[in-house]
């Protein structure tokens, strides 16, 4: 697999931090660090989110445009989905910092029965931060 740099895209059916409390803005500010614990499946094609899978079209969901840093990696040759999903992992303990977050989504469907358009968080990949799995991809980081 081959690592990749660049903006890829995740989709969730979730509003953050919950739909009762519905504020990406609050829950994302700027520059805030996050740390993804887990590895994440995301995409280089945008339209993908609005499949199932990711955030469909309606009702609660956020998507995350993530700028990478060499830190993603091409597994569409490895995907059930194949060359459809064009899927990048991005591998566990990534560490991200926000961008911007925009409220968009109607996660009760009060003014639109679909549920408006999804939240939008931009993420970008850090790489020297001292907890990202960054350091064991570069035998030169201290």
């Amino acid at each position: 697999c081959m690592r990749v740099s660049g903006r890829v895209y995740r989709g969730v059916q979730h509003v953050f931090p919950s739909v009762a409390d519905h504020d990406p803005e609050g829950h994302f500010p700027i520059d805030r660090m996050l740390l993804w614990y887990e590895p994440k499946s995301t995409s280089t094609h945008f339209q993908t989110m609005y499949n199932g899978q990711f955030c469909g079209q309606r009702g609660p969901r956020t998507i995350f445009t993530l700028t990478l840093r060499g830190l993603g990696f091409d597994i569409k040759d490895f995907s059930a989905f194949g060359e459809s999903e064009k899927e990048i992992l991005v591998p566990a303990l990534s560490a991200m910092r926000v961008l911007f977050s925009q409220k968009q989504c109607d996660p009760l469907c009060q003014v639109s029965s679909e549920g408006g358009f999804p939240d939008q968080v931009h993420l970008e990949q850090i790489v020297e931060h001292p907890f990202s799995i960054a350091r064991l991809f570069d035998p030169t980081a201290a």
